[in-house]
C-alpha cells in the first residue's frame, strides 16, 4: 500500500458558524457532569473552549471570536467576501482576448496601456529622447523626432547611457540587444509596437550586464525565448505583453551576475513554454497575469543562489502543468488569483501551486502566501514540501480530478521534499471546499492549523471512495478553533502520527459511493508499519456523523471537553457508535473526561479490548452507555465508570457497562 493509499480515511471538523466574529459568552461558575473544571475554578461545558469560543470559532486577540475560514477583511484587494468563509475575485466571467487584460477589481477587459495620440502617444519624452519610428520617411534618420531610427537597434546603439528611447506605433522585425550600458525603451503601446524576433539567436530582446534598464508599452513576440534579462539590477518592465514565444515568455537569470527586475501591469501569454521564469534572482511582480502558456505558467528555482520572487495583485490562469512553482527560494505570494491550470500533455498535473524544496541544490524554500484564491486547478489546489511555509487567508475549491484515471483532485498537500527535506507549515483563516479525495493531506509533516475551514469533500472520481477532510500520516499535527463538515468517510484522520485538536468542530459527514464511512475522527495506526498515533482532543464538538463519532484504533488518546453527539449507523447499517475504542494490534488506552455524549444509535462509549477510564461524564439518550467486548483475546477494562453520569430527558439511570456482544470494524473496512 502507498503512503498516499494509506490515508483510508478523513476528518471533518464543524460548529455554527453565525457571524464573521462574536464576542465570547460568559463561562458559567459551578461544574456538573459533561464539563471541566478549570484551574481558576470556572466551568467549561463540554464543546466550548476556554477562551469562550464555541467549537469551530478561533479566539482572537481582541477577545472576539471569528468563525473559521477567511474573515471578510482578509480577501485581498481585487477580491469580495463571500460571507461564508470564502473569497472571489472581481473580474470578467470570460476570459479577456488575446492582448488584453483586466485587473484583479475590474469587471471589463481593456487594453493593456492605452495607445494615445500619434505617434508618441503617452511616452513621457524629455530633453534628449531618442526616437523611432518605422513608418519614418527620413531621409537621414538621426534618432530626432524630425528624423527618428528606422529600427530600436539602431536607437539603443546610437543612445547615450540612460536616455528614453520613444518607439512610434510599427512592425519591428529585430532581435535586440541592450548591453553594457542602461536605456529606457518605451512603446506608444503594446498593441501597435511589435517587436517580432527571428531564429537567428536564442531571444527577441536580451538585457545583458545593462543595470536599471527599462521596457515599457511594447509588444514582444519570437520563435524562442521574448524577454531575458541576465547580469543587470534594477531593470523595469512595466505595461509589455509578451506573447505566442516559442520559448519561454519571460527569463530572469543569475547566468551572467546578480539580476534583479521589477514586472508590472505586464501580460505574458500563450509561451510554448514556461510563462515566465526566474534562476537565482531577485524579482517583484505587481498587477500582471500569466497566462495559457503551454508549460509551467510561473517558474521560480535556486540557481547559483536562492531567487527572491514576490506575486502580488497577479493572475495566473489557464496554463499547463502547474500554475506558479517556487523551488528552493524565497517567495511571498499575495492577493492573486491561481485559477484552471491544465495538465500537461502527458496529462499529468495541473497543480495550481506547487512550492518546495530546490529538487538539485537541497535548498529549502521559505515561503509566504496570504489572501490567495487557488481554484479549479488539476490534480492538486496547493502543494507543500521542504521548507517553511506561512499560509494565511487562502481559499483552494474546486479542484479536478486527474483526467489520466479520476484520482486526486485534492486542495492541499503536505509533504517531504527532495532529500527528504523536512516541511513545516502555520496554516491560518483560510478555506478548503468543494475538493475530492482529500481535502488536506498531511504526509511526515509538521503542521499548525488555525481557523480551518475544511468543508464539502467528495468521494473520489474514479471510484466513489475516500473523501478525507484532514489525512495525517506520520504527521505532527496541531488543529484549533476549526471546522470541518460534510466531508464523506471520515472527517479527520490520523495514522502513525501525532494530533492535538482544540476547539473543533465536525459535523454532517457523509459515506462514501459504497455506503461505508461518515466518521467525524478515526485514528489508527499505520497499515504497513503497525505503528500506533497519539491523539489529544479538546473542547471540541462532533456531531451528526454516521457509523462512528471517533473511532479510535490502538491509541494513546485523550479526550476533555468534547461533546460526541447523535451519531447514526452508517448508511449501510451498521455500527452507530459516538465513541469505539478498539485494540486491534496491541494495547489500547483512551482517558475521557468532563464530556457529553448523548443520541448515539448504537453505544455511547464501545470498548473493545481496551483500557478505558471515564470520568465526569454525562452519556445521554444512547441506546447503550457503556459498551464492553473481549477482542483479539484481550479483556476490556472501564476505570472510573462510576464517576459519570447517566439518562435521557432528565431521567436518570445508573451506568452499567455492558457486554451485548458488539463488533467492530475491520482494520480497514471503513
Amino acid at each position: 500500500m502507498s503512503l498516499r493509499q494509506s490515508l483510508w480515511l478523513a476528518l471533518g471538523v464543524a460548529a455554527c458558524r453565525g457571524d464573521a466574529e462574536t464576542t465570547a459568552p460568559p463561562i458559567t461558575e459551578g461544574c456538573g457532569y459533561g464539563a471541566v473544571v478549570l484551574e481558576d475554578g470556572r466551568c467549561l461545558p463540554a464543546g466550548r473552549q476556554p477562551n469562550g469560543c464555541e467549537a469551530g470559532e478561533l479566539a482572537l486577540d481582541d477577545g472576539t471570536c471569528q468563525a473559521a475560514g477567511v474573515p471578510p477583511s482578509g480577501c485581498g484587494n481585487g477580491f469580495l467576501s463571500d460571507d461564508n468563509g470564502g473569497c472571489v475575485a472581481v473580474h470578467p466571467s470570460a476570459p479577456c482576448p488575446a492582448g488584453s487584460v483586466a485587473l484583479l477589481g475590474e469587471r471589463a477587459c481593456h487594453a493593456i496601456v492605452e495607445c494615445g495620440v500619434p505617434p508618441w502617444g503617452d511616452i513621457p519624452v524629455r530633453a534628449g529622447t531618442v526616437y523611432v519610428d518605422a513608418n519614418s520617411s527620413a531621409i537621414v534618420p538621426d534618432g530626432s523626432e524630425a528624423n527618428p531610427w528606422l529600427t530600436i537597434q539602431q536607437a539603443i546603439n546610437a543612445a547615450p547611457r540612460d536616455a528614453m528611447i520613444a518607439i512610434a506605433a510599427g512592425s519591428y522585425a529585430e532581435d535586440l540587444v541592450i548591453e553594457g550600458k542602461p536605456v529606457a525603451l518605451w512603446g506608444r503601446c503594446p498593441e501597435l509596437v511589435d517587436i517580432r524576433g527571428s531564429t537567428a539567436t536564442f531571444t527577441t530582446l536580451l538585457v545583458e550586464s545593462a543595470s536599471g534598464t527599462e521596457i515599457h508599452s511594447v509588444g514582444v513576440t519570437g520563435p524562442r525565448i521574448g524577454v531575458l534579462v541576465t547580469g543587470a539590477e534594477d531593470v523595469i518592465i512595466d505595461g509589455t505583453w509578451i506573447h505566442h514565444t516559442g520559448g519561454r515568455g519571460l527569463d530572469i537569470e543569475n547566468v551572467q551576475g546578480p539580476t534583479s527586475a521589477r514586472v508590472t501591469r505586464t501580460l505574458i501569454e500563450s509561451a510554448q513554454e514556461f510563462g515566465f521564469m526566474v534562476l537565482g534572482s531577485d524579482v517583484e511582480v505587481e498587477f500582471s497575469e500569466v497566462r495559457s502558456s503551454n508549460d509551467l505558467g510561473i517558474a521560480v528555482e535556486d540557481y547559483n543562489g536562492r531567487s527572491r520572487f514576490k506575486l502580488v495583485s497577479s493572475v495566473v490562469a489557464e496554463n499547463r502543468e502547474i500554475g506558479a512553482y517556487i523551488g528552493g527560494s524565497d517567495g511571498i505570494v499575495e492577493a492573486s488569483w491561481v485559477h484552471d491550470t491544465k495538465p500537461s500533455a502527458e496529462l499529468a498535473f495541473g497543480w495550481g501551486l506547487a512550492l518546495e524544496q530546490g529538487p538539485v541544490s537541497g535548498e529549502l524554500a521559505n515561503i509566504s502566501v496570504k489572501s490567495v484564491v487557488a481554484e479549479r486547478n488539476g490534480e492538486l489546489g496547493v502543494y507543500l514540501a521542504g521548507g517553511a511555509f506561512d499560509i494565511e487567508h487562502v481559499v483552494v475549491r474546486d479542484t479536478v480530478p486527474s483526467v489520466r484515471d479520476g484520482t486526486a483532485g485534492w486542495g492541499m498537500e503536505l509533504g517531504l521534499g527532495y532529500q527528504d527535506g523536512p516541511t513545516t507549515a502555520a496554516i491560518r483563516s483560510s478555506t478548503v471546499e468543494r475538493c475530492h479525495d482529500q481535502g488536506i493531506v498531511v504526509l511526515d509533516s509538521k503542521a499548525d492549523f488555525a481557523g480551518l475551514l475544511v468543508r464539502d469533500i467528495s468521494t473520489r472520481a474514479a471510484d466513489g471512495r475516500y473523501g478525507v477532510g484532514i489525512g495525517s500520516n506520520l504527521g505532527q499535527m496541531t488543529v484549533q478553533g476549526s471546522l470541518i463538515e460534510r466531508a464523506h468517510m471520515v472527517g479527520f484522520l490520523l495514522t502513525a502520527g501525532e494530533a492535538t485538536l482544540e476547539g473543533v468542530a465536525i459535523r454532517d459527514m457523509l459515506p462514501q459511493k459504497n455506503e461505508i464511512g461518515g466518521m467525524g475522527i478515526a485514528s489508527g495506526p499505520d497499515p504497513k508499519t503497525v505503528q500506533a498515533s497519539n491523539i489529544v482532543v479538546r473542547w471540541s464538538r462532533i456531531e451528526r456523523c454516521l457509523g462512528f463519532g471517533m473511532l479510535l484504533r490502538d491509541p494513546s488518546a485523550l479526550v476533555e471537553g468534547t461533546a460526541v453527539t447523535d451519531t447514526k449507523s452508517g448508511a449501510d447499517g451498521l455500527f452507530g457508535d459516538n465513541v469505539a475504542v478498539i485494540s486491534h494490534y496491541g494495547p489500547a488506552a483512551a482517558a475521557f473526561s468532563g464530556m457529553l455524549i448523548s443520541g448515539s444509535e448504537r453505544a455511547g462509549i464501545a470498548n473493545f479490548g481496551a483500557n478505558v477510564s471515564i470520568e465526569r461524564t454525562r452519556l445521554d439518550c444512547n441506546s447503550i452507555d457503556l459498551d464492553g467486548e473481549v477482542y483479539a483475546e484481550r479483556a476490556f477494562a472501564f476505570e472510573a465508570a462510576t464517576d459519570n453520569d447517566c439518562g435521557c430527558h432528565g431521567v436518570a439511570h445508573d451506568c452499567k457497562v455492558l457486554s451485548t456482544s458488539l463488533t467492530p470494524p475491520d482494520p480497514l473496512d471503513r
